[in-house]
């Protein structure tokens, strides 16, 4: 069950849903908009993913565009440092943050990418992610415009390393970069996602994560709406 309460949608825990009120006011309404797509009765409902997900993007260009939210300047986001698979990085040292837009190329729907940023900023709250709007990367794919504070380090974590530190955090390594639970799963898990830290800590930046719902074949039982 998928509730609705007070221009919120409620897919996850109340402690997840806590990490996507972190991510500020524009991640809590892209999530109330394109969520609302997805539950009964919605404009697609029993269509594929695909096409529920094009009715999503329509509904936050309509979003984006009443509410200034386009970052149509790249040059603005800050100093180009890096790009990946599904996103491009961006340095503010001023002001210790880093700005990304992220393409959602991992993912099947744009809620279900909010979903990853709600319990990303549950999980580790350290290295949250605000939602500040939305652009169209460089190969005019739409994307999603987000900042998280740049977190100062030693060095990248070595894959042993994570392998240990996941096993005492209760997941399971599914080999390569992949970690389960009953959950989630956890994807990424690269020395350029997961930080070694001055005391010895690890900070996990960027790691793809998603529900573990039965679909996974992974085993588990979690349910959007159901915790």
């Amino acid at each position: 069950i998928i509730v609705i309460n007070e221009n919120r949608i409620i897919r996850l825990s109340p402690e997840e849903e806590k990490g996507r009120k972190n991510g500020g006011r524009v991640l809590e309404e892209a999530s109330f908009i394109a969520g609302g797509n997805s539950i009964a009765g919605g404009p697609n409902q029993g269509t594929d993913n695909r096409l529920q997900n094009e009715e999503q993007i329509k509904l936050l260009i309509q979003y984006a565009d009443a509410n200034n939210l386009w970052w149509k300047d790249h040059d603005s986001l800050g100093t180009y440092i890096d790009h990946g698979d599904e996103q491009t990085v961006f340095a503010r040292p001023e002001e210790m943050m880093v700005y990304k837009y992220n393409d959602m190329s991992f993912h099947d729907s744009c809620v279900e990418f909010f979903d990853r940023l709600a319990i990303h900023n549950y999980l580790y709250p350290e290295a949250y992610y605000e939602m500040l709007g939305f652009t169209y990367s460089k190969k005019d794919i739409f994307s999603i415009v987000v900042r998280q504070p740049f977190v100062v380090c030693d060095r990248g974590a070595y894959r042993e390393e994570v392998i240990k530190e996941m096993a005492k955090q209760g997941y399971t390594h599914h080999g390569g970069t992949t970690f389960f639970d009953s959950n989630y799963i956890i994807e990424d898990l690269h020395p350029g996602n997961v930080l070694k830290l001055h005391n010895g800590d690890f900070a996990f930046i960027d790691p793809v994560i998603y529900l573990n719902t039965p679909d996974q074949d992974m085993g588990g039982s979690r349910q959007i709406g159901e915790y």
